[in-house]
């Protein structure tokens, strides 16, 4: 006998009790056949669930599911779209199968979908399975907006290119050496095992590519060999929602251009998991808005021999003859001085340790930043710097223990960036 549906769409349950992943001690085992936990807003999925009477006696069961969105943290508060309830007996080591078909709601951002499952015997289980449902992503613009720039793949594997073809992208395949010194687009895509040692030539080609202001998104790749690639590189800082939806991006600027690579996106089953689209729409997104560092726009204020110097080239500095602000240290105080009095562009300073503002600095009333491990920039570091037009970046460590530290590299790259970002209103 069924019972219990059509119930309201909207009516509102507080969850409160049996929201672990295992089952009380109990008559009456279950478990449900399906694992797969990613799905589209609007689908319709069916879940195989079977039931075992575990006891000597014949057991009358009520078998009661309910399901619908998570609203809110715990305790939660589930929004319940649908319900049944099912009522027969269950013979000693009898087992049952029945089947549940969950009608997933429209979302216009991920959320958390609940099924919650309740037999009742001689004494009484619960069980929660949670699902997460995606929005269906806008591939059509993005589509449009790259076939507009110019895309160009390598693709070892060969799965890239299918998944650019179902979307309507069109690309250049090219997978020699020689074929990308006529590619001129802005955009790479490419695919796993790129970073082989029999494709290290690749590597460089592509490198010149992202100083020219190139944007380039890598796959996952799929040998610790691959991943040499991040590891040398450095300097990435993240791009993620949520730990939990795995979808971290790896931002690497790179001379003019850029480098996105997702630990967690592999182009194969690309179109069977949501998740994997979501990623991608995510990636392609921040691609289109990335634009060319104008930080590297910037000069150096003292001769190119010195340790900074060096240092900056390390993470993509490129030193222009006409810039838009200048880089200097603050041990530079002639040099500064000089600037102070020519009036010339604005003036980004960095202090390293213990080096102190001589009396001549102190006077110009320098805003003054003082900078930690992972920090990122304020919110108000643009108007700073556009109306005092000189700022004083001061780190507690010295610039050799910089160089050598990933995190405090990551973190100098981002305040930079910041500071680029305006100075074409000066």
């Amino acid at each position: 006998m069924d019972k219990g549906k059509g119930f309201p769409p909207l009516f509102l349950f507080p969850v409160f009790l049996f929201l672990s992943s295992g089952w009380l001690s109990a008559s009456i085992s279950f478990e449900v056949k399906e694992a797969d936990s990613h799905f589209w807003a609007g689908e319709k999925i069916e879940r195989h669930i079977m039931l075992t009477n575990d006891s000597p006696v014949t057991e009358e069961v009520i078998f009661t599911w309910i399901g619908g969105l998570v609203l809110g943290p715990f305790p939660e508060t589930l929004a319940i779209a649908q319900k049944e309830e099912k009522r027969f007996s269950l013979a000693p080591g009898e087992k049952k199968n029945i089947l549940v078909i969950l009608k997933f709601p429209e979302v216009k951002s991920r959320m958390k979908y609940l099924l919650q499952v309740k037999v009742s015997g001689n004494s009484t289980s619960t069980r929660s399975f949670y699902y997460q449902i995606f929005p269906h992503p806008e591939f059509a613009s993005l589509a449009a907006y790259l076939n507009e720039k110019g895309v160009g793949v390598y693709d070892p594997s060969g799965r890239v290119t299918s998944i650019f073809k179902e979307l309507g992208v069109s690309f250049s395949l090219i997978n020699n050496a020689w074929g990308w010194d006529y590619f001129s687009g802005g955009f790479i895509f490419v695919g796993s095992g790129a970073f082989l040692k029999e494709n290290n030539p690749f590597f460089n080609i592509i490198s010149g590519k992202v100083a020219n202001g190139a944007r380039v998104f890598c796959f996952t790749q799929n040998s610790s060999e691959d991943e040499k690639f991040v590891a040398s590189e450095g300097n990435f800082f993240f791009l993620a929602d949520t730990e939990e939806e795995k979808a971290g991006l790896l931002l690497l600027p790179r001379g003019k251009g850029w480098i996105i690579f997702s630990p967690f996106l592999t182009a194969e089953g690309f179109f069977q998991e949501p998740l994997s689209q979501v990623i991608f729409e995510k990636a392609l997104k921040r691609m289109i808005e990335l634009e060319p560092h104008s930080w590297c726009k910037a000069g150096y204020l003292g001769p190119t021999d010195d340790e900074l110097f060096s240092f900056l080239k390390e993470i993509g500095f490129a030193n222009f003859p006409s810039p838009q602000f200048l880089i200097t240290s603050l041990e530079r105080e002639k040099e500064i001085e000089e600037c102070f009095y020519s009036k010339r562009v604005p003036l980004v300073i960095f202090a390293f340790g213990v080096e102190k503002k001589s009396a001549a600095i102190l006077s110009k009333e320098i805003p003054e930043i003082k900078l930690k491990r992972e920090d990122s920039p304020p919110l108000g570091l643009k108007g700073l710097f556009r109306e005092k037009r000189t700022i004083l970046l001061r780190l507690p460590v010295s610039l050799s223990e910089v160089k050598k530290d990933k995190v405090w590299r990551s973190t100098i790259v981002q305040f930079l960036t910041a500071f680029g970002i305006p100075l074409n209103e000066f």
